[in-house]
């Protein structure tokens, strides 16, 4: 009864560690409503409303509360919703996407709709990579570090909300640079919650939480105070990043 086998799958990839699917998700009537990523037996994104809102405030919101972001490093690139979201702020000069499954760069361009083709975009560069070992190795410096891993719950995935990875990701960061992370509070038994949020507080000497749609909460952190007066300022600064906010509603 799993989505793979209820509906059409556009791509399907394989590198020896899984399986990787892309589905159309239909209406009964055959309209198509959206497509999803599965590796192996589980979803990991979707191009439907819900993902799109909370995956692009991910980018949107920390990069207008600074005044000239210039380099972003995404930790799972999933169908490119957040790469999309960076890609429309005119400051930004690289984007580095790093992923453990590098299946999902080969079936980025199934998505390239919903994501205006963000795959094509020069100033994106394509890292097959764990992110732990990439912020170890790597020397660059970023303005934005944002974190979609795969359902917390999932094997394996509590490295990327542990207290260590938080601060490689704090290392990395310029003065000013942000760091947000994917926090589905429906997914996750209340204390394995608390536990990610109060991680995440011991490591930035400033944060805060917002809802993304729901109870898809997004940490943000930083070295610096978060001032929330720049997202006015800059709104009408970045017309294809508004544009993307007002289309999202």
């Amino acid at each position: 009864d799993a989505m793979p086998a209820r509906h059409p799958i556009r791509a399907l990839k394989s590198n020896g560690a899984h399986t990787t699917f892309v589905v159309t998700v239909s209406a009964p009537t055959g309209k198509q409503l959206y497509q999803a990523i599965w590796f192996d037996g589980h979803v990991m994104s979707g191009t439907n409303h819900r993902s799109h809102v909370y995956m692009r405030l991910m980018a949107h919101f920390p990069l207008l509360a600074q005044h000239q972001p210039r380099n972003a490093l995404l930790i799972c690139y999933g169908v490119g919703n957040t790469a999309s979201a960076i890609a429309s702020h005119d400051t930004i000069e690289r984007i580095d996407a790093v992923d453990l499954n590098d299946k999902v760069f080969e079936t980025a361009p199934e998505f390239g709709h919903s994501s205006r083709n963000v795959h094509l975009d020069p100033r994106l560069h394509f890292i097959h990579d764990d992110g732990r070992n990439y912020l170890k190795v790597t020397d660059r410096v970023y303005d934005l570090v944002t974190s979609e891993p795969p359902p917390p719950m999932k094997a394996g995935t509590y490295r990327l909300y542990s207290k260590q990875y938080y601060e490689q990701v704090l290392a990395r960061l310029s003065p000013q640079g942000m760091m947000t992370q994917w926090l589905p509070t429906y997914q996750m038994p209340p204390e394995a919650a608390d536990l990610a949020v109060s991680t995440f507080v011991s490591v930035f000497p400033h944060t805060l939480m917002f809802s993304g749609w729901g109870d898809d909460f997004i940490l943000v952190g930083s070295r610096s105070p978060i001032d929330l007066s720049n997202i006015e300022r800059r709104y009408d600064q970045q017309p294809r990043a508004a544009a993307d906010l007002r289309r999202l509603k």
